[in-house]
């Protein structure tokens, strides 16, 4: 992109330096030979030299050609370091895509991790009305263990004392065989005895 636009600065400029030099050279006295006057004489002295005004008007030319190439060279040179300058804008503009890339893939990623985190956040809230549940309903079975703790103690002391009770009516008679009292009741055969 930016090398269209100091592409096309240049080829202007240019282009006003080959317009400067036609219009100065038209400009001039000079003509060639084939587009010298027919009346007009140049004279020579012995040397074959030109007359002296032609000729200051011939370095007049010559040193104005010199100053526009000069010119040209140095906006040639200027635009090679512009034309460095935009291959530099270049890889910026590219490396600030990429950033933009980046910031935007970054953003999403927190987004992702915003959803997350308020899903977290609201699992997290059930899992403690749960754990409060579990707690209160932990409290309530304690409470009944405790109780059912006691009742069993109690039941199995009433026990024993029923066992014990009931041992109380049962005699052993040592030295008297077994089924002696054969079909009798057991009262009547003792007090028969």
């Amino acid at each position: 992109m930016w090398k269209q636009r100091i592409i096309c600065c240049a080829a202007s400029l240019n282009t006003m330096s080959k317009q400067i030099t036609i219009k100065d050279c038209g400009n001039t006295s000079r003509f060639r030979s084939s587009q010298r006057p027919k009346n007009s004489t140049l004279t020579a002295d012995a040397n074959g030299r030109a007359d002296e005004p032609q000729q200051a008007d011939l370095a007049s030319v010559l040193s104005e050609l010199q100053s526009l190439r000069t010119t040209a060279s140095l906006i040639n040179t200027e635009i090679s370091s512009v034309d460095g300058l935009g291959n530099k804008l270049d890889n910026v503009e590219k490396r600030l895509t990429e950033m933009n890339c980046s910031v935007i893939a970054v953003q999403g990623s927190f987004a992702d991790l915003e959803k997350n985190i308020t899903a977290n956040a609201k699992w997290l809230t059930e899992a403690e009305s749960w754990i409060g549940m579990a707690e209160d309903d932990l409290n309530c079975v304690r409470v009944q263990l405790v109780d059912a703790a006691k009742r069993i103690a109690y039941l199995e002391s009433k026990t024993e004392d029923l066992e014990n009770r009931g041992r109380r009516k049962n005699l052993r008679l040592v030295g008297l065989p077994e089924s002696t009292e054969k079909n009798r009741p057991l009262v009547g055969f003792i007090q028969q005895m």
